[in-house]
């Protein structure tokens, strides 16, 4: 009897170890609140239905017309009779990731509670980026992309640019979940220095016509 109560136990640890390696890890990270000192902006958002709904749209612009994220679509496993989440608004990467393989142009955080999380199955966000600072840091607007931090990776999403205005430029991607968020590009690499190309031309045409007068000079004497 002992012998087969043994055999079920291990039986069970192994089917536990194998489901856990074939697994895939969770699309969810649960974000730290950002440190006061590198938050710009923090947005709380509260919003209650009639109805369950199984996809809402937050209009974040209507809690705060100045936050850089302006719409969140969130598509739910099961529908939710209320949502209540944080947007921050970041001067710089938060403490506990690692910088993105690409040029940073800012940094933005939404937190929720870890049920709602669980829950999503997909989030659309749109946010702005000011131009100033694509021009500032040199970046070509084709290649802005949103990242989310997941598993201790930053992980690329699919973005589209939306819109532009003479301040800022628009974009939307979208995610299997909310975390910490990094909008990057790539640097415009600098012009090719043509004019050291037109040096060494100019140089060596100057060589040929040395080198012709002095054929021409030598020549000259032989005759």
């Amino acid at each position: 009897m002992n012998k087969w109560h043994n055999s079920i136990i291990t039986f069970i640890l192994l089917s536990v170890f194998f489901v856990s390696i074939i697994t895939p890890a969770s699309a969810q990270y649960f974000p730290p609140t950002p440190p006061k000192p590198i938050i710009i902006r923090e947005t709380q958002i509260s919003v209650s239905y009639t109805e369950p709904q199984k996809t809402v749209v937050i209009n974040v612009t209507q809690f705060d017309p100045e936050q850089i994220v302006k719409t969140i679509t969130l598509t739910f496993k099961e529908p939710m009779l209320s949502i209540s989440l944080t947007i921050y608004y970041l001067k710089e990467k938060p403490p506990e990731v690692t910088e993105p393989s690409d040029t940073p142009l800012l940094y933005f955080t939404i937190r929720a509670h870890q049920d709602l999380l669980k829950n999503i199955e997909k989030a659309v966000i749109t946010f702005s980026v000011e131009k100033k600072i694509v021009d500032e840091k040199k970046i070509d607007e084709k290649t802005i992309i949103l990242n989310r931090f997941s598993e201790d990776k930053w992980e690329k999403l699919s973005t589209t640019k939306i819109a532009e205005d003479e301040k800022s430029l628009y974009f939307k991607a979208e995610s299997l979940g909310l975390s910490h968020f990094a909008v990057t590009g790539i640097t415009i690499p600098p012009p090719f220095p043509w004019w050291i190309i037109a040096i060494v031309i100019a140089i060596i045409v100057i060589i040929g016509i040395i080198a012709t007068y002095r054929y021409r000079q030598r020549k000259s004497r032989k005759a």
